[in-house]
């Protein structure tokens, strides 16, 4: 008997003689309360067990029940995944301060986890830092900005430093947050330390690395747009040119095109010159390419 989640349990009619039972809410919360700490728990498990055997297609529908369920069992890694599943559907519809509500449950789990000489196996370490960087993704979009700073702090501390690749994509994705507060010099250094971490290119990565490579030097290109520093846009331009023909995808040329558009606009007094319209030629190319239309 799940007290609990006894109205799921009615409304798909799995136990019709429990129909009636408890139609008062306090009646619910007091019969409940009455119940064992380790009677609860297991009566969590269960229902959370039950629903992946009943539905093992439509998980995706009670991924919300599963992590209440698996929270109360005390079933950690269940809860987390769970909870992560929740909380990136409420991220995908917009729905950011119930995303960042659900994350932040799902960071407090992380702390419940078995760990080898204080440290978290690898496996778990990836799973953090996705959850961290999806915070802190999350909360840049809300603009709170000093929490997504500490959330992608959080989760470079979790990637290993053999990963440089994801390293430099954090660093850079920090960049970009102390660009959006015009904190200038903190995003250069950021930056900076994003190439850092990225290393020398290795043969096994070598367009992944170039991909991650460009979008620094785009991302350098923006910060230096809002500081109408159009020399060092140019430089930055001829330098990454290259890389972006031979290795960029259709988002990173169609960006990179983007971003020498608005820069000539801006520095030409918003008239177009040639060069500017093939760029903006190059760039819709790409974006056609993507198949993105919006």
């Amino acid at each position: 008997l799940n007290l609990q989640g006894l109205e799921f349990i009615s409304e798909k009619r799995l136990f019709p003689e429990l129909e009636y039972i408890f139609k008062h809410a306090l009646t619910q919360e007091v019969a409940y309360n009455t119940l064992l700490q380790k009677r609860r728990k297991e009566i969590h498990k269960n229902i959370g067990k039950a629903i992946e055997d009943l539905y093992p297609d439509r998980l995706e529908e009670f991924y919300e029940l599963l992590a209440h369920h698996y929270e109360q069992a005390e079933i950690h890694d269940k809860a987390i995944y769970c909870l992560i599943r929740t909380a990136d559907r409420a991220k995908a519809i917009y729905a950011n301060d119930e995303a960042i509500a659900i994350y932040r449950k799902a960071a407090k789990q992380l702390g419940w986890l078995p760990r080898k000489e204080g440290e978290l196996d690898e496996g778990w370490r990836k799973i953090a830092a996705q959850l961290y960087e999806s915070l802190a993704e999350t909360l840049e979009l809300t603009g709170q900005h000093s929490e997504a700073l500490k959330s992608y702090e959080s989760a470079l501390i979790y990637i290993p430093n053999h990963n440089s690749i994801w390293r430099a994509y954090l660093h850079r994705k920090t960049g970009n947050v102390w660009r959006e507060q015009r904190c200038y010099e903190d995003a250069l250094q950021a930056y900076d330390l994003a190439e850092i971490s990225l290393g020398k290119e290795t043969i096994e990565s070598a367009k992944e690395w170039w991909q991650a490579w460009i979008e620094i030097q785009s991302d350098r290109m923006w910060l230096h747009y809002w500081q109408a520093d159009f020399h060092q846009i140019a430089e930055l331009a001829e330098k990454a040119r290259p890389a972006v023909e031979k290795y960029g995808t259709p988002d990173l040329r169609s960006r990179f095109f983007q971003g020498l558009v608005i820069m000539a606009q801006r520095r030409d007094r918003y008239v177009i010159s040639e060069e500017t319209m093939s760029h903006a030629q190059a760039c819709l190319e790409a974006i056609r390419e993507s198949g993105k239309p919006s």
